[in-house]
Formats: C-alpha cells, structure tokens, sequence
C-alpha cells in the first residue's frame, strides 16, 4: 500500500505499526527519507503478529504514541490509515473520535469480514472503503496517494484547520498505518495495520 506514494521529507513520511492485542510500532515518521530504504526493510524485518483484532485500543495507543506530540499541523496534517483483516474485538467508536476531534484524518480500509459499519465508524467522512478481496488491496493502493490528499483537505476531524487551509495546496503529510495481521507468514492477504502520515 505504501510502495505507491512519493515517500520523500517533502512529501510523504510514513510510520507503520500493527495491532493485535498490543499496539507494536514498526518504524516511526523519522526511520526513513525515502521509499527504497523503507521497503528493503519491511522486506528483511516484517513479521505479522497474531492475536485478536484490539482495535479500538490500537487507535486509542496510536493517539497518545504518534499524535500527541504537538507537531506542527499546518505543515503536517496528521493522517491515520488503517488496514483492518477482521472485525475489531473491542470498541472503536470513542477512540475514533477523540483521534478525529484532535484533528487527525483516519482513512479506513476493511477486507475480508470487516463490515461497513466499522469501517464508517473509525472513518473521517468519506474516507471508507471496503475491499472485496485481499487482490483488490492491490488496485486500491494505486490510488493511495489522491486519497490521502483529500483526506488531507477534509475539514472533518480537523479540529485545528482553517477553512482558508482547504482551499490551499496540500503541504507534506506525515502518515502512520497500524495493522492487524492475523498469520504469521507473508502470503497476499490482509491484515490490520495503521501507517501514520
């Protein structure tokens, strides 16, 4: 998913962590400045954790980890894409919206028992999609990066924007993705994970 945004220190930073029943943060926004480095890395180091779909707890650990740290928005709108497996054991709802009322944008994205229920409720606005397939993660994630400027323009969930910040053009994103992934074993499937941006 993160192969096709322009991963520079101008443009896109990302951070990636999983979730199960613990929040486990695989690299921070500063680990890589570019995108060959960091999936060289995944390549060598990922490993999918097992355990129950903890959503809700994912989201609430995320928030105090990666979003409360007083950055600069204006210049890094802060943007929470997660990539859910299964439907979370836990409440989602009330971690959702303290994340969105401190301002960060969260894009949802569900395959295989996700509903859409869940996935609205963890959502900013629109910014839910529900997959048929894990193939389809692939066709999606080539239109990553417009999502991700749209999401960065929404003024829902962005409790420190200005109407005049929606008009203007879209200024680097500091992404992080959390996951869930419930197999041990790299093979195309899903799984749950929160990339920070």
């Amino acid at each position: 998913m993160v192969s096709s945004l322009p991963i520079e220190a101008d443009k896109y930073r990302v951070g990636l962590a999983q979730y199960s029943d613990e929040l486990h943060a695989e690299f921070q926004l500063s680990a890589f400045r570019s995108r060959g480095p960091m999936l060289n890395h995944l390549k060598k180091n990922f490993g999918f954790l097992g355990g129950s779909p903890r959503l809700g707890n994912a989201l609430r650990e995320a928030h105090r980890t990666y979003f409360s740290n007083g950055r600069d928005r204006k210049q890094f709108p802060p943007i929470l894409v997660v990539l859910a497996s299964a439907e979370p054991e836990d409440a989602v709802e009330e971690a959702a919206e303290a994340l969105r009322k401190d301002g960060v944008r969260i894009v949802s994205v569900g395959t295989q028992s996700v509903s859409e229920e869940t996935l609205k409720a963890v959502a900013t606005a629109q910014f839910h999609y529900r997959l048929r397939t894990v193939r389809d993660l692939g066709a999606f994630s080539l239109n990553m990066t417009q999502i991700l400027k749209e999401a960065a323009q929404s003024t829902e969930g962005a409790a420190h924007a200005e109407s005049a910040e929606v008009c203007m053009p879209v200024p680097p994103a500091q992404q992080y993705m959390i996951a869930h992934v419930p197999t041990l074993h790299y093979k195309p499937h899903t799984g749950n994970l929160l990339f920070i941006l």
